[in-house]
């Protein structure tokens, strides 16, 4: 498959625009809820205090949107190492956040943070979805 830059900008903005969608929604279910998103505690696991929550989520926002705005630039390092790297970090952390996402859906939620909160385990499948799209195409031999 040729490394389409255009093609991976667009994967890489769906992704965030849905990782954004998340973070706006969880927002706004803490501050004025709305019956038309699930309530607030649906959207995190209690892991995480929500404002340290809502803090590592804006971090996580401003890197993606960091690396989208070098594929519009032309501007992404290139290299087989750093997208074995990306490749085996996102396909682990792929993995373990499906494994999340089927415990949350089919056992008892209640026994501990990794079998809860279906909708947090979606969201990290999608944060590692990005992690491999760029990681698939750094790896790639050229960029065009």
């Amino acid at each position: 498959m040729k490394n389409n830059r255009s093609i991976y900008t667009a994967m890489l903005l769906i992704i965030l625009l849905i990782f954004s969608f998340r973070v706006v929604a969880q927002m706004v279910q803490y501050f004025h809820p709305v019956e038309a998103l699930p309530q607030f505690e649906e959207w995190q696991s209690g892991v995480l205090p929500y404002p340290v929550l809502l803090l590592a989520q804006l971090i996580i926002l401003f890197i993606l949107v960091q690396t989208i705005g070098r594929y519009f630039r032309g501007s992404v390092r290139m290299g087989r190492k750093r997208g074995i790297v990306f490749l085996l970090g996102g396909g682990g952390y792929f993995l373990v956040m499906v494994a999340r996402l089927l415990a949350s859906v089919f056992f008892n939620k209640n026994e501990s943070w990794f079998f809860d909160g279906a909708l947090p385990a979606f969201f990290h499948v999608m944060l590692s979805c990005f992690v491999i799209t760029h990681g698939y195409f750094i790896f790639g031999r050229q960029q065009q």
